[in-house]
């Protein structure tokens, strides 16, 4: 009984595509299909805002402004108490601050290089 019903079925649709015929897109469907791919372009939103980066270099002037005002404070600091933040005890040597210099002009350096690439890349 299966086989008759599939048989009925594979008949019936051989049937309807020989009177249907095939669908045969336009001669510009490519081109057409394309153009709205490539008008369709993706906009990408930063992780973090030019607000919260913003913040967050003023929270690190700060921190670094405190610390080098208040390194010969000798008054007390209320939980800062139990810390020493005195820059001149710190001792660096000259190789230690040239490769950290070094580095960070690098680093400085590198940002934008890579930025360009990422949004030319991002581009085609």
């Amino acid at each position: 009984m299966e086989h008759k019903e599939e048989q009925y079925l594979e008949d019936l649709v051989s049937k309807m595509i020989k009177e249907g015929g095939l669908e045969k897109p336009s001669v510009d469907f490519t081109s057409n299909l394309m153009n709205e791919i490539t008008i369709q372009k993706t906009v990408y939103k930063p992780l973090i805002s030019k607000t919260v980066w913003v913040f967050i270099i003023l929270a690190f002037l700060a921190l670094g402004a405190f610390l080098l005002l208040n390194s010969n404070q000798k008054e007390s600091l209320g939980w800062f108490d139990g810390m020493t933040l005195s820059l001149a005890e710190c001792k660096v040597s000259k190789t230690v601050l040239y490769a950290t210099t070094f580095m960070s002009l690098l680093l400085l350096l590198q940002i934008p290089i890579l930025k360009n690439y990422f949004d030319k890349s991002l581009k085609q």
